[in-house]
């Protein structure tokens, strides 16, 4: 589309085209979608629904030491029960890191995880919510 347009092949980002497909994902779903700061770090997505909130951290690889603490450092610092996700490109970082889940963001997508992931959030996140 236009973004290929407008950018070489040489300088395609597929963290941001990651994001883009995040973003419009959560507002097809119903959420409302915000940016994060907390401290001079940024969370990529807030999403909330109905009053349940869910962070996301996107990101197309994260198997480096400095992007992998990148990524969950602002999620570490959040000191509520809601919600952490860290959706990612590569295989080899997938787990949960005292609460954070990692999943793999680009199965099929954006028929694949993250519908699942996203349809989840409902049913995760009303025990935080009475």
């Amino acid at each position: 589309g236009l973004r290929n347009f407008i950018l070489p092949r040489s300088q395609y980002d597929l963290g941001f085209s990651l994001e883009n497909i995040v973003y419009f994902e959560l507002l097809r779903r119903g959420y409302r979608v915000m940016i994060g700061k907390l401290g001079n770090t940024e969370v990529d997505f807030v999403a909330e629904k109905q009053g349940a909130y869910t962070y996301f951290q996107v990101t197309a690889d994260m198997t480096a030491k400095e992007t992998f603490d990148r990524e969950l450092k602002p999620l570490t610092n959040i000191r509520d029960n809601y919600k952490k996700v860290i959706l990612t490109g590569d295989r080899l970082t997938i787990g949960n890191y005292n609460g954070i889940g990692t999943v793999r963001a680009t199965s099929k997508m954006p028929f694949g995880i993250l519908p699942r992931v996203v349809a989840s959030l409902g049913r995760a996140t009303r025990k935080f919510t009475g």
